[in-house]
């Protein structure tokens, strides 16, 4: 079966951080979950909305490792106060964090590529895909009303690039 740009974007984990301190998962219902978060302490765990802008590569074009090897994507993107994962709801997440403003659609630019990518976070990994973000989609300091020092020192806004398919 062929990828297709969906195919390679969706349903997948990106991660990026030591100890993968941000994750991002695309999923093809226009959805996701994206975390912040640092050993037990989960700052973000959102569910987010997703959608295409114009301009994009198209979602069902081919993706190889040859020709057709990364793909432009522009596309909004909206963090919710919906918790993601099999969270209890009992600890302080999402707006507990960060203000009302987080939760305001952005546009991002994202490149989707295919390769081999080598990175060092304490350790050297090896990845197959790579999503470059034009900005961060972690809220920027200024968004943050609690645990902002924490989050700055962890520079989630900081962080633009996420991996899949890990190849080590």
């Amino acid at each position: 079966m062929e990828d297709t740009v969906k195919s390679v974007l969706c349903d997948k984990m990106w991660r990026k951080g030591p100890d993968s301190v941000c994750v991002i998962r695309f999923r093809k219902d226009g959805t996701g979950d994206f975390f912040c978060f640092r050993e037990l302490c989960v700052f973000i765990g959102s569910v987010f909305e997703w959608k295409l802008l114009e301009g994009s590569t198209p979602l069902d074009r081919a993706m190889d490792s040859e020709n057709n090897s990364s793909a432009e994507l522009h596309v909004q993107l909206t963090l919710t106060k919906r918790r993601a994962g099999q969270d209890s709801g009992r600890d302080p997440i999402n707006e507990d964090y960060v203000m009302d403003e987080a939760f305001l659609p952005k546009n991002y630019t994202i490149r989707l590529e295919k390769g081999r990518f080598s990175v060092t976070d304490g350790y050297t990994s090896s990845y197959g895909l790579r999503l470059l973000f034009d900005k961060s989609p972690a809220p920027p300091p200024e968004l943050w009303k609690q645990r902002r020092a924490a989050a700055e020192n962890l520079g989630f806004h900081e962080l633009l690039d996420y991996y899949g398919d890990n190849l080590s």
